[in-house]
């Protein structure tokens, strides 16, 4: 991929005299490289390797990214990866399937490094911990309050929802409360919450027991996209057509259309942070649009703008510290310049020279503005059908 040597990512960024300009730094990134997640690998990857390549052309900092496999999911190989990144020093890393269903979470505070997980966020059992934050919703918490104004104002029929997820041992005990708590607390019925294990292929049990509990919605959460196409066509098969379908996970058509086909995907829509290059709003998303379609002659997928941005982000921090005449190679030095100030550019979001923002929350370690929506096929085409952020502020109905 050739490096862009001009300078318009400083029309977004604040490339100065602290950017680093001469240095390189190790950063750390795991991916599913390997196992039923590598698909997505490469999406992530060329997030990263557009953003380094930018960075260096524009006078700033180059990372040397040190690309590690966690098998998609494997906790052992987190471990290990984690492991060989901390003893080597590096300061700052990035992260997926929430930071390896947390297992990799002890050793990223052990060896303190600024970690940013953009596949998964920090999920509902890694929140709050040191040196790790979740860069995208948390799933599907962060979803509910939108999907619900949704439910009630484009889907009334909906009264009874049922929920799906893996099935990833005591955090899915935890998962499956709250969704139950949110979905009474916005005055509907909470039907059957069923699990299945990450490597299952076969739906009828988890289909039997949504039918039986008389749901007309159910909410997908944590799945990939494998497994969730792999249920909508074995649940096409009951005839039932009333069911909505609210995912929150990534959309790969190629992949519904493989595995589901296009009649189990009537009545699907999917619900996270989803980028749409093709209708980014702000100049900085179209650039990076733009520039993705120029290296990869393809366009950005969600988690490719997941990754490129926290690349930037995590520059930012370098520069933050260099501004400060600290040593951005220590990831403490690195998380203090993040939490002074948890507000970045983003390529979600944002209208023509104003770029988008993502902001984090000291707190929970998960995003605090981070643009939604919910959104189907039509003609082919990905459609949004209403948009919100965090919390379901900014609610509007689209299409």
């Amino acid at each position: 991929m050739t490096a862009d040597t001009s300078s318009k990512l400083g029309e977004f960024l604040r490339i100065d005299q602290y950017a680093g300009k001469g240095t390189q730094l190790d950063l750390g990134v795991v991916l599913p490289s390997s196992g039923s997640g590598s698909a997505y690998a490469s999406e992530m990857k060329n997030g990263v390797e557009l953003a380094v390549a930018q960075l260096t052309g524009a006078g700033a900092l180059e990372w040397r990214p040190q690309y590690k496999d966690n098998k998609s999911g494997d906790p052992q190989a987190g471990i290990d990866a984690t492991k060989d990144l901390g003893l080597t020093g590096t300061p700052a890393m990035l992260c997926s399937y929430i930071a390896d269903l947390g297992a990799q979470v002890p050793g990223i505070a052990q060896y303190q490094m600024l970690t940013l997980d953009g596949a998964g966020g920090t999920g509902t059992f890694a929140q709050s911990k040191p040196y790790f934050y979740g860069a995208r919703i948390i799933i599907p918490d962060d979803i509910y309050p939108g999907t619900f104004q949704w439910f009630k104002q484009a889907q009334p029929q909906v009264k009874s929802i049922a929920h799906l997820t893996w099935d990833l041992g005591p955090s899915t005990t935890q998962l499956l409360d709250s969704s139950r708590e949110a979905i009474t607390s916005a005055g509907f019925s909470a039907a059957a919450h069923v699990s299945s294990a990450p490597t299952n292929s076969d739906y009828s049990a988890q289909i039997r027991e949504i039918e039986s509990s008389g749901a007309n919605a159910v909410i997908i959460s944590v799945l990939d996209d494998v497994s969730i196409a792999a249920f909508l066509k074995q649940y096409a098969v009951t005839g039932r057509k009333d069911v909505v379908f609210v995912s929150t996970t990534n959309f790969t058509p190629k992949t519904y259309q493989t595995v589901a086909g296009s009649d189990a995907l009537t009545n699907y829509h999917f619900c996270y942070d989803y980028f749409d290059g093709t209708t980014a709003t702000s100049d900085f998303g179209s650039y990076f649009t733009q520039a993705y379609q120029d290296a990869y002659k393809t366009d950005p997928t969600s988690l490719s703008a997941n990754f490129y941005e926290d690349t930037l982000v995590l520059w930012e921090c370098v520069r933050r510290v260099n501004e400060k005449g600290g040593d951005p190679s220590k990831g403490s030095e690195l998380l203090a310049a993040f939490e002074a100030n948890p507000v970045f550019p983003s390529v979600y979001g944002g209208s023509g020279a104003e770029t988008g923002v993502i902001s984090f929350d000291k707190s929970t370690h998960s995003v605090s503005k981070r643009p939604s929506g919910i959104y189907t096929q039509k003609d082919g085409k990905v459609v949004a059908v209403a948009t919100f952020d965090v919390s379901g502020s900014d609610f509007r109905l689209d299409g």
